[in-house]
């Protein structure tokens, strides 16, 4: 995973992304609990987002 200002935008990215599901925006309610961002956050969308802000996922051997 790579953006090219670093870790800052894939930080907010992810509190963004975290809030927004936690909020009711994108899902249904969350119930009371203790979740992690993996378990609440669908990883396709996380992936489009990422993609839009400008990060790149690449493969083990650098390959895109």
């Amino acid at each position: 995973l790579f953006h090219p200002e670093g870790q800052r935008p894939l930080t907010a990215l992810g509190v963004a992304l975290g809030v927004e599901r936690l909020l009711g925006l994108r899902g249904g309610p969350v119930p009371p609990g203790l979740h992690t961002p993996e378990a609440l956050i669908d990883p396709g969308y996380a992936a489009e987002r990422m993609a839009e802000i400008g990060a790149t996922l690449t493969g083990a051997h650098g390959d895109s």
